[in-house]
């Protein structure tokens, strides 16, 4: 079956990336700043939702891509809302479970348009960064999912509040990653260390491979060019 390839009639595709990345980075660093105007948790899941429409937009140069994501990224935005007006274990678990498949969805094909690209341009580098913060956004839902199946995964310390912002385990999943470890927030079961390690070292290796496909690309443009 064919699929429709959107990038000529909407131009602005080509900078898909970049919105990508800039929404990752109101998540990550503007919300906090403005916890004093509004509910944390409130604002976070409207920035949280916005990353997830703009993972739908990354994908949106093919038809069918831009259909399983917005399949995807949906139960994930119900999930976020529907707990101010139902309280659902399952409705959470559900969306978390979905959001990590979106994600994993979102990556793959980000990457494999990367990584066709003949030249380095700056959308191309954006979505490689978005890459490494939806690598860490997805280990965070996953943590999520873990404390929720087995309680008391991880040992946290008394300065964190779990019960009232999950997304705790964002700031550990990027602690985590940058293999930093400060320590407050402790994984204690097989399977949240085996978690933990996993993502740690596939953080490294990704920006080992990262750099070194950069270079590459540097290398073979500079010797085309002469």
């Amino acid at each position: 079956m064919n699929e429709t390839h959107l990038h000529s009639r909407w131009p602005w595709i080509k900078h898909r990336f970049t919105f990508l990345l800039a929404m990752i980075f109101l998540l990550l660093v503007v919300s906090p700043f403005l916890e004093g105007l509004t509910r944390l948790q409130f604002l976070f899941n409207t920035f949280l939702s916005g990353v997830l429409i703009s993972g739908v937009y990354a994908l949106s140069q093919k038809i069918r891509n831009l259909a399983i994501a917005a399949l995807l990224a949906v139960p994930m935005l119900i999930s976020l809302w529907a707990k101010y007006f139902v309280q659902s274990d399952l409705i959470f678990l559900i969306g978390r479970i979905c959001g990590v498949f979106f994600i994993v969805f979102t990556i793959f094909h980000i990457l494999r348009h990367i990584f066709q690209e003949k030249q380095v341009t700056r959308d191309t580098i954006a979505g490689a960064a978005a890459v490494y913060m939806l690598f860490a956004l997805m280990w965070a839902f996953m943590f999520d999912v873990l404390e929720l199946l087995q309680p008391g995964s991880f040992a946290i310390s008394e300065t964190q509040v779990l019960g009232q912002q999950r997304n705790i385990f964002l700031y550990y999943s990027f602690v985590t990653i940058t293999t930093l470890g400060y320590g407050d927030i402790i994984p204690v079961t097989n399977i949240a260390t085996s978690l933990a390690a996993i993502e740690a070292v596939a953080g490294q290796l990704y920006l080992v491979v990262l750099v070194a496909w950069l270079v590459g690309m540097y290398v073979s443009r500079k010797s085309m060019s002469q």
